[in-house]
């Protein structure tokens, strides 16, 4: 696997981990998202840069322009 495919699956990596802090944290602090919030969270911030690490590896071009989208939402 070429290194630039091992630093995106890096970047996304770090991405989950951070949204699953960030998450928690809006837990603990009883900060809710109002459903609009919810209804871009859940597609562009946890599960698009999930699915473009996973279609990488395979489908190079349309896992790149995924996580492009997906990092700049």
């Amino acid at each position: 696997m070429c290194m630039l495919k091992r630093i995106a699956l890096a970047v996304v990596a770090v991405h989950f981990v951070v949204v699953v802090l960030h998450s928690i944290a809006h837990q603990l602090l009883a900060v809710n998202a109002s459903p609009a919030q919810l209804a871009f969270i859940f597609p562009v911030i946890i599960v698009a840069p999930v699915v473009a690490g996973i279609m990488l590896p395979k489908f190079e071009k349309f896992g790149t322009v995924l996580l492009t989208v997906s990092m700049a939402g």
